[in-house]
Parts: C-alpha cells; sequence; structure tokens
C-alpha cells in the first residue's frame, strides 16, 4: 500500500515543501473500535486518509435497520461530500469496526490548502470522480449480478473484511438478506 506521502508526491508531483505545507494541515487522529469518526444528522465537515483499521459507513433505515454504504480500508478517503462540502447535516455514519489511525483534514483547512497549492484541486477532483465511479459500479452490480456474483467479487475487493465484519453489514451492502448470504459462503465455488 501506498503511503499519503507517496501518492500526493508521486501521482500529483507534490515537492517535499508542497507536503510539509499539506501536512501541516493535517492531524493524527486514533478511533477506537465502534467509535464513530462522523454521526448521521450532524455536520461532517472533516475528511480522512484511513492508515490503518477498518471503518463503515451506514445509514439508518425507518424500520431500524442499518443500512451499510460503504466500507473504508487502508489507502482509502473518507468523505462525506454533500455534509463536507455544503456543511450539510450528515445523512449517513461512519463508524470504526477496529482500531483505526487516521489523517485528518478539516473543511477549512482544505479551504487554505486548496489557495496555498493549487494542485490540491486536482487530489480534491479525483477524489470526488472516484466516488462517483465506484457508486456507479455498485449501481451496475445491483443490476447486472447475481447474488453470489456480487458476493465473490466483494471477497476480491476486500479479502480480509469477512474476518472482522459482521455478516449482517456485508449482506447488507451487498443488497441480501443474512440468509441469502449465509447460502451463498456455504455453497461449494
Amino acid at each position: 500500500m501506498s503511503s499519503f506521502k507517496d501518492i500526493l508526491t508521486g501521482h500529483y508531483g507534490f515537492t517535499e515543501t508542497d507536503w510539509k505545507i499539506s501536512i501541516s494541515h493535517f492531524t493524527a487522529e486514533t478511533l477506537e473500535s465502534r467509535e464513530f469518526f462522523c454521526r448521521h444528522g450532524e455536520v461532517c465537515d472533516r475528511l480522512a486518509y484511513v492508515r490503518t483499521g477498518i471503518l463503515r459507513s451506514f445509514r439508518d433505515h425507518e424500520d431500524g435497520r442499518e443500512i451499510t454504504c460503504q466500507f473504508f480500508v487502508p489507502g482509502t478517503v473518507i468523505i462525506l461530500p454533500d455534509s463536507f462540502n455544503d456543511l450539510k447535516p450528515a445523512e449517513e455514519s461512519v463508524q470504526t469496526y477496529i482500531p483505526s489511525e487516521l489523517i485528518i483534514l478539516l473543511q477549512k483547512d482544505y479551504v487554505a490548502l486548496q489557495e496555498k497549492l493549487p494542485a490540491w484541486q486536482k487530489v480534491c477532483k479525483d477524489v470526488s470522480e472516484l466516488k462517483n465511479k465506484k457508486l456507479s459500479e455498485r449501481s451496475l452490480q445491483f443490476q447486472t449480478m447475481s447474488a453470489a456474483e456480487r458476493y465473490s467479487d466483494f471477497c476480491k475487493r476486500y479479502p480480509k473484511l469477512s474476518r472482522v465484519v459482521p455478516i449482517g453489514h456485508i449482506a447488507s451492502y451487498l443488497g441480501m438478506d443474512i440468509a441469502t448470504l449465509s447460502r451463498i459462503r456455504k455453497s461449494p465455488v
């Protein structure tokens, strides 16, 4: 896995000075198991690069179920765009499964960084495009793949999650009930 610095210097051409300016706006934070990065209904005015750990975003359904929307593993960026960009209350919550080390950037520091280093505009554009691409891919999966194919793809993308994440959260993410996922996991490949 590439480090945060490697990504910025290698992919975006940040100099050592650019890196030092950038990192001065970030703070490191460790969240314990089951701790929230942000909660539904609160403004999530920060984004984070995941150094270690596993987190998920989820929405509360009116019937009391939690609908898992996304998983965040090392090397990914946590951002709830509508809340972060427009300072609106978040429609999702983000919570850890295991202790997680994050590198956090507040929205006000994000604005300052874009003014100081124009390359940050490209970084932010790419993060937004990647998030939109992943949403499109997920939508296409639901339209074109069977439940078994979605689970197989999930295992390839996230090989370690099935040991840490409760089966109900995986089933929710894949758009199936627990019984269906259990049957799929028990069936021979």
